[in-house]
């Protein structure tokens, strides 16, 4: 009996044993997996709730590689002071082709033709200030919101002149990039040039060069910017899951204000903070005010800081700060002003640009224009425009060719409108209707 005690407490301890450790190893394996877990949610915790831009490395290493850059932008910002002379020689719409790079390792990474034009829809929105979510009438910056007549188009017809749809697609055998803003990045050379796995920009004088691919840094995006002797690499470079406004997106960036934000940087636009971080760097933008540093996630009302006290506070809703795509709403007047001069004279070879080109509407007020009808379509003598609702505003008519080239405007008030075809080339045309902030756009093939 004794020993039939000894060897059961025996066994009751030695099943204790392994229970404790078996629970000691569970414990210890829950902990890591919770800290593995925490890291990794806060990483892309990261990503949705800080917006992170590679411009201000990279535009610190071009200054030392091309000091005279700083020379430019201040010639271009005094002339902003000056009447804006190169600015009154291009009135009317300045339009952009643009050609999309897609690189992807995934599935999930080769977004769709239709998440694409979402970006350029809402690019065509952001930089003509029809945003629907632009800022009230009644809002301290409502009288300082700029359209920079700038509009952005899929091309056609690709360097060599063949048909195109603008979209080029390439498997690459790495599943994520990070980029430094060092002016010899490894994975920017990989993204752009084909003999290291990626794919070469398109003519950079007559294209908008945008890439698409997958970054695991934070990095939403990157761009380079006028006269910064960018070649072959100069255009723009957007995170798959924050070019768009439809799609897996990041719920924080689904707005394609990524997009607008890095073309603007292409067109010559900084931070607003400037390229400090205290009160005495700027933007050179007159009507934008002095900010000490970004704006993260979305704050609302007016937000002072040592820069603006007791003033109308940051312009936290500006495109070129750092918050959440919902928070962005406008490009300022003079912002506008800067980038049209910018087009007349850093990047004046797309003033006179050919390249045939696919106007993605950019925004089609569906109220206002539920009965509308454009027909027929194919067109051949006669192109009718029937059931216009009665307006107080006239309605601007504008019928364009490939090419952006109006070949048709009138401003009505009538029910409908009769535009005669028959000596226009047989082609792809556009029209377009505007009646004050509300747009409606419709692709027409004209035959004979």
């Amino acid at each position: 009996m004794p020993k039939l005690k000894i060897a059961i407490i025996f066994n009751i301890f030695h099943f204790s044993t392994i229970i404790y450790i078996n629970f000691v190893k569970m414990y210890y394996w829950a902990k890591v997996y919770i800290f593995i877990s925490f890291l990794l949610g806060g990483y892309q915790l990261s990503i949705a709730q800080q917006r992170k831009c590679g411009y201000d490395n990279y535009y610190q290493n071009i200054l030392k590689e091309y000091p005279e850059i700083v020379e430019k932008e201040i010639a271009l910002q005094n002339e902003l002071k000056n009447n804006n002379q190169r600015y009154a020689q291009s009135e009317g719409i300045i339009r952009i082709p643009v050609v999309i790079h897609v690189l992807y390792n995934t599935e999930s990474q080769n977004i769709s033709d239709e998440q694409i034009k979402s970006q350029i829809s809402a690019l065509n929105r952001d930089y003509r200030a029809l945003n629907t979510d632009k800022l009230s009438s009644n809002h301290q910056f409502y009288d300082r919101i700029g359209d920079t007549e700038i509009e952005f188009c899929i091309a056609t017809e690709d360097p060599w002149g063949q048909i195109t749809t603008g979209i080029e697609r390439k498997y690459v055998s790495k599943s994520s990039f990070s980029y430094s803003g060092n002016l010899n990045d490894a994975d920017e050379n990989y993204i752009k040039k084909s003999n290291k796995g990626g794919l070469d920009a398109w003519d950079t004088d007559k294209y908008l060069n945008i890439w698409i691919a997958n970054f695991t840094d934070g990095t939403l995006g990157f761009a380079s910017f006028p006269n910064d002797n960018a070649g072959i690499k100069d255009g723009i470079v957007i995170h798959y899951r924050v070019f768009g406004t439809i799609g897996n997106l990041l719920p924080d960036y689904n707005k394609g204000r990524t997009t607008t934000h890095e073309i603007g940087h292409w067109l010559g636009l900084k931070h607003i903070w400037g390229n400090g971080g205290n009160c005495n760097s700027d933007d050179g933008i007159s009507d934008t005010p002095k900010q000490y540093d970004a704006t993260y996630g979305c704050p609302s009302g007016i937000y002072d800081d040592e820069c603006s006290p007791s003033t109308s506070g940051r312009m936290y809703q500006n495109f070129m700060d750092y918050t959440d795509d919902a928070c962005m709403a406008l490009f300022t007047k003079k912002q506008a002003e800067y980038v049209r001069n910018v087009l007349n004279s850093s990047r004046s070879s797309f003033l006179n640009n050919n390249i045939p080109c696919d106007f993605i509407s950019k925004v089609t007020n569906n109220t206002l224009f539920k009965n509308i009808k454009v027909f027929p379509n194919p067109a051949t003598n006669y192109l009718y425009i029937d059931q216009l609702p009665s307006s107080k505003e006239p309605y601007r008519i504008a019928l364009y060719n490939e090419l952006g080239q109006a070949v048709f405007t009138t401003t009505t008030n009538d029910y409908n409108t009769e535009i005669e075809v028959s000596e226009l080339r047989k082609g792809v045309y556009y029209v377009e209707i505007v009646n004050g902030e509300h747009h409606y756009n419709q692709t027409v093939l004209v035959l004979h």
